[in-house]
């Protein structure tokens, strides 16, 4: 069996919350994880939570949203999940980063990560949901790319992981739960899916919660990795095993357990995230989305019938700026070495043409599959990430997309996100 749970660094802060009586929850990933369906797998753990500290006051911030990456998550972070207090957030971006190119995903996941361990820091833990592309490797034994790129992550950063997708196709192949069950289209758990997914996260937090607390610190002196073997209710009765070394990307030593206590990256240094000591360690890619910023409406530029509207559409955008004239004109400057832009995006929306600090006009053309209405989409629109850091320009201008699913011209901007 490969690896399901990894436990590395302690959830202090997690576990310091509990004992003050007050513990915010955070989640942040695509669809699998949106808060909106009510049955996906967030709900049983927060139920879990409740059930087992019934003493704490209890808040939960899901930021997860459907069809969006890692990408809009580290323009988002700050906003939905740091500025609300959130002590223990759970980020699942396997599949939802699975198309992107190796290097863009290694840049706004280790950006994300990075985001939320700054300052007085957070717990997280890692989550790795399943899509079909994954199926090959994983009957063979192997770790997909996505996932074996977020645990060299988990690694590093010393946050604790949890293989929901092997959790579940192991509960396929044992004969627990019909394919059809779990992923009735293919990609999307509902009720028993969902619930197989929270039942990997709540082993998980009963070792790291509960059982875990009666052992020494790993950073104590004399403490040992140990690891329990597998019963019915998911952990052993007090037999010790020598912890397994962590998984080579692409393969992963067996376990009897499915457990994993993993290297600290030598950060053993008596502190954890979340506490005011601890040191994060040098960023895997120097290139990574961890400093970015909005630029303010007020500080753009246009021409044309455009407008600043309170967004009461999507609760996760504040405002747009917001046009559907055809040829209205927009540009403002900014300072770093790449830009994104955000919309609330559907088949009725505009596409534009745009050019940087004066060069070559290009043209955004962006797919709008069956499934998108005529608006609802939180969308990102990466404009580059290579540019030389420093002052640049952009203008743009609205069209009418050339493609026949595109039915209208909203330009609808949410925010405009400078990376540093």
């Amino acid at each position: 069996m490969t690896q399901i749970w990894n436990h590395r660094r302690r959830l202090e802060r997690t576990l310091q919350r509990i004992g003050e009586g007050t513990l915010t929850l955070g989640f942040i990933g695509g669809s699998i994880t949106d808060a909106r369906p009510r049955h996906n797998w967030p709900e049983p753990v927060i139920a879990w939570f409740s059930e087992v500290f019934p003493q704490v006051t209890l808040k939960v911030e899901n930021a997860a949203i459907g069809a969006t990456g890692s990408d809009l998550a580290v323009f988002r972070a700050e906003r939905d999940l740091i500025d609300r207090g959130a002590d223990l957030v759970f980020v699942e971006y396997a599949v939802n980063d699975y198309g992107e190119p190796q290097e863009k995903r290694g840049r706004t996941r280790e950006g994300l990560i990075r985001q939320l361990l700054a300052g007085e820091g957070r717990d997280v833990v890692l989550t790795y949901t399943y899509m079909q592309e994954m199926y090959e490797a994983m009957m063979n034994g192997e770790v997909p790319d996505s996932i074996a790129e977020l645990e060299q992550l988990g690694v590093h950063y010393g946050l604790g992981s949890i293989w929901m997708g092997r959790y579940a196709l192991d509960e396929v192949q044992k004969g627990r739960m019909r394919w059809q069950e779990w992923l009735p289209d293919g990609l999307h758990p509902t009720q028993r899916g969902s619930l197989s997914y929270a039942h990997s996260v709540i082993k998980f937090l009963e070792r790291e919660l509960v059982e875990r607390q009666a052992e020494p610190a790993r950073d104590e002196p004399g403490a040992e990795l140990r690891a329990e073997p597998e019963t019915e209710s998911g952990y052993g009765s007090g037999s010790d095993l020598r912890a397994k070394p962590e998984f080579e990307l692409g393969t992963q030593p067996e376990s009897e357990s499915g457990l994993n206590y993993g290297s600290d990256n030598g950060l053993n240094n008596g502190s954890t995230p979340g506490s005011s000591t601890w040191n994060r360690p040098d960023p895997l890619n120097p290139n990574n989305w961890e400093r970015v910023e909005h630029v303010p409406f007020e500080n753009m530029k246009w021409q044309g019938p455009w407008v600043i509207r309170r967004w009461v559409n999507l609760e996760w955008i504040d405002r747009v700026l917001e046009t559907a004239a055809v040829g209205a004109k927009l540009s403002f400057e900014f300072e770093g070495r790449g830009l994104a832009l955000g919309f609330d995006f559907g088949k009725a929306s505009s596409e534009f043409k745009y050019r940087l600090d004066g060069g070559e006009w290009k043209i955004s053309s962006r797919d709008r599959p069956s499934w998108v209405g005529d608006e609802g989409w939180f969308r990102l629109l990466v404009i580059a990430d290579d540019l030389t850091e420093g002052p640049h320009e952009i203008e743009i201008e609205v069209i009418h997309g050339s493609a026949e699913s595109c039915t209208g011209t909203d330009f609808r901007l949410a925010f405009a996100g400078v990376i540093k």
